[in-house]
């Protein structure tokens, strides 16, 4: 099975779909791989408004909490934070 979204090609072998359950493996790893994707957007966001804050010379405790709290977030939703 090939598909072509945008220009990039992806390739998936028929066969996969005959195994017992791999459409329910399949569409958990659908909405694993985007709860992964909100996250490391949660990551970007929260390094911008650090950056932001420290670079208007806000607190440090300001910009600790909100480091903190959308990496506790971020951290738990993805593979370890790598």
């Amino acid at each position: 099975l090939i598909l072509e979204v945008k220009g990039i090609i992806f390739m998936l072998d028929k066969r996969l779909f005959k195994f017992s359950g791999a459409r329910q493996a399949l569409g958990v790893l659908c909405i694993l791989t985007f709860v992964q994707a909100l996250a490391i957007i949660g990551q970007g966001r929260a390094i911008s408004i650090a950056l932001t804050r420290l670079w208007q010379q806000h607190p440090l405790k300001s910009v600790f909490w909100v480091v903190n709290i959308y990496w506790f977030i971020c951290f738990t939703t993805t593979d370890g934070g790598f």
